[in-house]
């Protein structure tokens, strides 16, 4: 039995996949497995998988989403903990090393999520409190980027957050998540009907209802190439991200909230589209 199974989802990043494939052949711990679920990838990500002896993949026969491909991995891997990556992340070569050290002072830390930074070493936030009604629709109208410093989206993206530190949080970002396999099994995994975001904000939610708390940690951290801005998402990965929006607040039983968010949807792809218009233009 391994200590970590890293479990990868990835779908046409052969490059960041191998980068980050890279970085976990060189760490300085050989108690781990690496599970790489490619989602019907059309770049060679199955096949370039192939040249690392460490690796196991499922190749799946069409993309089903990030929560259904994550579980797939989570099945196979024999680790006491999970640690779901990102492809387009890297970590340094003492990770798994600091992630023990973590786990053995904090043995009833169960569900955490490490420091992240950006290739050039900046912080990358990766706290955030739970999502409501009010800072949700403030992001749908794009006001965060004219109004960045009001109250409600300052509190939904932890604004102030002290990432020097432990901390008790609501929810961690998804670049990479620890948690113990037992612990990810009674929670019942992710919820599969979402195909692409808010997946991990509602395991962290569930976790939370259910008395597992999620922490952060800067002792440990990884590199995330991802993380950019949401200014200018295309209309259909808006429309994605407003019905798994509407899917999170059904399950957390906010239904005013999702019935809100679901006749709102249609004028916050307009500002989507006409993002894309300006570009283009541009």
């Amino acid at each position: 039995m391994y200590r970590f199974s890293c479990v990868i989802v990835s779908w046409n990043v052969k490059d960041y996949l191998r980068a980050c494939l890279r970085s976990i052949e060189a760490q300085d711990s050989t108690h781990y497995e690496t599970i790489v679920v490619d989602n019907n990838s059309h770049d060679g990500s199955s096949d370039s998988v192939h040249t690392f002896s460490h690796v196991r993949c499922i190749s799946l026969e069409k993309n089903t989403g990030f929560a259904y491909a994550n579980n797939r991995g989570a099945d196979m891997a024999q680790g006491e903990y999970l640690i779901f990556l990102n492809p387009d992340t890297v970590l340094p070569h003492n990770f798994f090393t600091h992630v023990s050290e973590y786990i053995d002072r904090n043995p009833g830390h169960t569900f955490f999520g490490p420091k992240i930074v950006n290739p050039d070493g900046s912080l990358q936030p990766s706290v955030r409190r739970l999502p409501t009604l009010s800072d949700q629709l403030f992001r749908m109208m794009r006001l965060q980027y004219v109004f960045p410093h009001v109250r409600v989206w300052r509190n939904y993206m932890a604004q102030g957050f002290n990432y020097e530190n432990d901390h008790e949080v609501e929810q961690i970002m998804g670049a990479c998540m620890v948690i113990r396999k037992d612990v990810f099994i009674t929670l019942g995994g992710f919820d599969e009907r979402f195909f692409l975001w808010f997946e991990e904000v509602d395991l962290c939610r569930r976790a939370l209802h259910e008395g597992v708390h999620v922490w952060y940690t800067p002792h440990a951290h990884l590199t995330h190439y991802g993380g950019r801005s949401f200014a200018q998402m295309s209309p259909h990965k808006d429309m994605l991200f407003s019905m798994s929006l509407v899917r999170y607040f059904m399950n957390a039983r906010m239904y005013f909230s999702a019935l809100v968010i679901f006749l709102v949807s249609p004028f916050s792809l307009c500002f989507a589209y006409l993002g894309q218009l300006s570009t283009k233009r541009g």
